[in-house]
């Protein structure tokens, strides 16, 4: 499956599982089901060429837990005072 994000200009690339792992269907049967992202797909344009960048899912929770964890550090620094300019 494929969503697109106009916000951030990205195409959100998902798959479609089971809501509750634990029942086993039978063919035909109408179940509920969720979408699990994949990755995320974003084309950058250069000079001459077009990149297609490709995120997974676990990079990107990887990286926002690290932007997580720094900016809820907390440490000791000397307060400077402000430059003229």
């Amino acid at each position: 499956m494929k969503d697109y994000n106009f916000d951030h200009d990205v195409l959100i690339e998902s798959r479609a599982m089971l809501a509750d792992s634990s029942v086993e269907p039978k063919a035909g049967e109408i179940m509920p089901h969720k979408k699990i992202v994949d990755r995320i797909i974003f084309y950058e344009n250069g000079h001459k060429r077009t990149s297609r960048i490709i995120l997974t899912k676990a990079f990107i929770l990887d990286i926002a837990q690290q932007i997580k964890d720094l900016e809820d550090f907390t440490f000791a620094h000397e307060v400077q005072e402000d430059l003229p300019f």
